[in-house]
């Protein structure tokens, strides 16, 4: 007689029709918060058994500062340069940039100051913070008139680029500072 199992004396188990699985049930359900997974599995059940503790939309909205009016009053001039600006840059694109250099760059600048405008209006009124797009504008603005006015040799220059990063890095905590002054202004801090 052959030796039985211990599988084959306990009783048998009703087995799922063939190409169907049972549910799967975690076993880790009832688990206490132990390590690093049962705190964030006991975190997210808590979450789920308190109530919301958002914000309403209405009061969110109050407490975010009116957006600056532009320097032209309601009338989106800087945001109508920016679309002339890259309709021009299109147009110029299309044509190839060896016959349309001018109005590629004269659309960039367009763009550019457009973008000026808009950004800085909203930085050093404290509603948003653009200190690295600015400080960026200012060093693209300042190599490029170097390299147009000493000679396009001077643009590729190791010591230009250094003189660049360093422009860039003074001017991004300078703004950063200034609009930081902007913001406790608005709130009611000191200036």
């Amino acid at each position: 007689m052959p030796p039985r199992d211990a599988a084959a004396s306990e009783p048998a188990q009703a087995r799922p029709a063939r190409g169907t699985r049972p549910p799967k049930q975690s076993q880790y359900a009832d688990a206490p918060a132990t390590g690093f997974f049962g705190r964030v599995a006991e975190s997210w059940r808590m979450a789920g058994e308190r109530p919301s503790q958002t914000v309403p939309k209405d009061q969110r909205r109050a407490a975010r500062p009116e957006r600056p009016e532009g320097i032209f009053g309601g009338v989106p001039v800087s945001e109508i340069a920016m679309l002339a600006g890259i309709i021009g840059l299109t147009i110029g694109f299309a044509r190839g940039f060896d016959e349309a250099e001018r109005t590629i760059v004269i659309s960039a600048a367009v763009v550019g100051l457009g973008a000026f405008e808009v950004t800085a209006r909203e930085h050093f009124t404290g509603y948003r913070s653009h200190s690295f797009f600015l400080a960026m504008l200012i060093t693209v603005a300042f190599h490029g008139a170097l390299a147009l006015g000493v000679g396009g040799s001077v643009g590729n220059s190791p010591l230009l680029i250094l003189v660049d990063i360093g422009l860039f890095a003074v001017l991004a905590w300078t703004l950063g500072g200034r609009y930081k002054r902007a913001r406790q202004g608005l709130r009611g801090g000191a200036r």
